[in-house]
């Protein structure tokens, strides 16, 4: 008898204390917080903006059509940055398409000399270019922010008939 008296005293302090028992002293349940938090973060992953884009060039400018789309918001703000510092230097509408006319004579240009076969400046003239980075930007809604790089490759050559090779403002190609 004496057993089954602890018996019930042990299934007396031990069934409030499992939680199957309603209105039981404390809450013995599981939660999911920890998971709600990791199911919330990645349900409200942001999506970066898309930017599409064809570039074409003319003789002394090249021309943007280009679109950018946010999938799960709103593009913000879209343009080109200039002197690749993060920051847009000319505004662009995101939707629809739009076309942008650079002139690369302008003075946001500012080409470096490109020699790939490392040919000496006064020989082998024709293996020198010159070439200008620049990017593209979107910003969406929630912050995020696409970069889309562009690149125009200008002449080098003696435009001025002076003697002295130089990047000119006449595009040769451009890629992005």
């Amino acid at each position: 008898m004496r057993n089954d008296q602890i018996f019930v005293l042990l299934l007396v302090v031990l069934l409030p204390m499992s939680g199957c028992m309603d209105n039981a002293v404390g809450d013995a349940e599981g939660t999911d917080e920890d998971n709600t938090t990791i199911n919330n973060y990645y349900n409200q992953t942001n999506q970066l903006p898309v930017i599409y884009n064809h570039m074409f060039r003319g003789t002394y400018e090249f021309y943007l059509n280009v679109m950018a789309q946010d999938y799960d918001g709103n593009i913000t703000d879209f343009g080109a940055d200039l002197n690749l510092n993060g920051l847009i230097d000319v505004h662009i509408s995101s939707s629809p398409y739009d076309r942008v006319t650079m002139d690369y004579t302008e003075n946001w240009s500012n080409p470096i000399l490109y020699n790939p076969n490392n040919a000496p400046e006064n020989d082998g003239v024709y293996d020198l270019n010159c070439q200008q980075w620049l990017q593209l930007i979107a910003i969406d809604d929630d912050g995020g922010m696409s970069y889309h790089p562009l690149l125009i490759i200008s002449d080098y050559r003696d435009e001025n008939d002076d003697g002295l090779h130089e990047c000119t403002g006449r595009i040769i190609g451009t890629i992005g």
